[in-house]
């Protein structure tokens, strides 16, 4: 099965963030790695990894450490 690729425009929309951001966060290895399309420089990213990166982000907010871990005491 043949994966998609989504262009930067379509990645932009999905995440919200801009060309920097997910420029500076590939370059950290926090974002899934671009691929280049053409020669003349066509770049886009798989899009079951930019779909499983979304999922992780959103998925990873909002958890709080147990009860023990936040320095409560009995």
């Amino acid at each position: 099965m043949a994966r998609s690729i989504d262009r930067k425009l379509s990645v932009r929309q999905k995440t919200g963030l801009s060309d920097t951001t997910i420029w500076r966060l590939e370059r950290k290895g926090e974002f899934p790695a671009r691929i280049q399309i053409t020669e003349g420089g066509l770049v886009g990213w798989f899009s079951d990894e930019i779909d499983a990166w979304l999922h992780d982000r959103v998925r990873s907010f909002g958890k709080r450490p147990p009860l023990a871990d936040r320095g409560r005491t009995a």
